[in-house]
């Protein structure tokens, strides 16, 4: 058998008979040795009386491998399907384990052409209609939902992509924008994940000025802070934003920063200057409670400072949330109070 952290890889059982199976065939006996974060990611969205007919009757590794990755709000349904779930034959309960695989193989591949590369504009599309904001194994790492500028990830095709990209968003009038005096553009290329609507850099700008109201924030100053989705009014579903960044940074640089190198390489640029800005500067910081813990930075760089370091802007507004990204480009971020790459997590 082969590993199964590749089951991208693998064919998928066709629910043959046990004696039958082919040796890199990927089957249920294999969930124990997914990777937890492509299994935790796939369940937030898994079809929960689907499962609960694929786990029933199955040993207690495997059960246990689903239960230990899923939330507490998708385990109490799960439960409940599991116990309401009436007499079904066989061949359902094969059926619903090869749903099961399937959506598994689909999330190994989605996150395969991440890290590769994407051969096709509609593979890259197609990963920006599947993706979930809210999932734990999304592209953005530690920045979570913050981090709304996608790096287009290089690959042979890539100019060719590119090209695509910026034809179809000029077709569709979604909007892109050239920083000044830096070959750097920002294209928007935003679609609802569930009903694939097209957004336009002003249909952001103006949800992000009037955003739909969302009980888990204790008011709406707290939402503006640290909201960064979208709300699709068509269908019912939140989504983030994706701006494909276009860079002429030069090939000597270093161009992809984590956050905290990124933080680091501005505050280096501005203090060679003799300035002191982001955490080097204590009035920046805002701290909260008795002990005075930091929660988060304000933005008080600019980027006209930076245009000769188009590798900074990049990384800057790689990891802004697209609601800030205007006010970074003409200057009001430190006057309205922006913070750094949105709230401190």
């Amino acid at each position: 058998m082969a590993d199964a952290l590749d089951v991208g890889a693998f064919a998928i059982d066709d629910i043959s008979e046990p004696g039958d199976q082919a040796e890199d065939v990927f089957t249920f006996d294999d969930i124990p040795g997914i990777d937890d974060k492509a299994l935790e990611g796939l369940l937030w969205n898994m079809d929960m009386k689907e499962l609960s007919k694929a786990l029933i009757s199955e040993n207690a590794d495997i059960r246990k491998k689903f239960y230990t990755n899923m939330n507490l709000q998708n385990l109490q349904a799960l439960n409940k399907d599991m116990m309401d779930t009436e007499r079904f034959t066989v061949f359902e309960k094969r059926n619903a384990q090869r749903a099961v695989l399937e959506q598994i193989a689909k999330m190994a591949n989605v996150r395969k052409r991440l890290e590769n590369g994407y051969p096709s504009l509609e593979n890259f599309a197609n990963y920006l209609l599947t993706r979930n904001s809210d999932s734990a194994t999304n592209p953005y790492g530690i920045f979570d939902g913050e981090a709304t500028v996608i790096r287009f990830s290089e690959h042979k095709n890539g100019e060719e992509i590119l090209a695509d990209i910026e034809r179809r968003n000029a077709e569709e009038n979604m909007g892109n924008i050239a920083i000044p005096n830096t070959g750097i553009k920002l294209i928007n290329f935003s679609l609802c994940p569930r009903c694939a609507k097209v957004f336009s850099y002003k249909d952001l700008s103006d949800y992000y000025a009037n955003p739909k109201r969302d009980a888990r924030y204790k008011n709406m100053k707290e939402q503006f802070r640290s909201d960064t989705r979208v709300y699709c009014h068509d269908c019912g579903a939140y989504f983030l934003p994706a701006l494909v960044v276009s860079d002429g940074a030069p090939k000597s640089e270093q161009q992809f920063l984590c956050r905290i190198q990124t933080m680091d390489a501005i505050e280096d640029f501005y203090g060679k200057r003799g300035t002191r800005v982001l955490s080097r500067n204590k009035k920046n910081m805002l701290l909260k409670g008795q002990t005075r813990t930091a929660t988060g930075i304000r933005n008080d760089v600019f980027i006209k400072d930076m245009e000769a370091k188009p590798t900074l802007v990049t990384n800057l507004l790689q990891y802004t949330p697209a609601k800030y990204v205007m006010n970074i480009i003409d200057g009001s971020n430190y006057r309205k109070g922006d913070m750094l790459f949105g709230a401190w997590q």
